[in-house]
């Protein structure tokens, strides 16, 4: 009985079903499958996606620091505060004599460079 029930379930493309009944026939099972086979499902892709141009990517844009003077600033803490030379606190400043600053001023702070 069990070639035949093998022979069945090939036929019928139940391979694991058919090898599941022949495991309960051998456990002393009565041999008939009470659940129903579920075919099996291939999806196939129907589309497909172009590559396109690629991607544009953000550019991190430093944001001017700025810096009010209070007494007893030099241009030179200063610049050692932010990281900076003194001349590119000159340079981003318009200041012709550091000696002129004033209390109050507002200094822009170019973006650090490196150590």
């Amino acid at each position: 009985m069990g070639d035949a029930l093998r022979r069945i379930t090939r036929a019928l493309g139940i391979g694991l079903l058919g090898s599941l009944a022949s495991a309960a026939i051998a456990c002393g099972g009565s041999g008939t499958a009470t659940s129903t086979p579920t075919p099996s499902v291939t999806a196939t892709p129907t589309s497909t996606v172009a590559a396109g141009p690629p991607l544009a990517t953000a550019t991190a844009v430093a944001t001017p620091q700025t810096y009010v003077i209070a007494a007893g600033d030099t241009l030179f803490d200063i610049a050692a505060t932010f990281g900076v030379s003194v001349e590119q606190l000159t340079e981003a400043n318009g200041i012709e004599d550091p000696t002129l600053l004033q209390i109050g001023q507002v200094l822009v702070i170019p973006p650090a460079t490196g150590p």
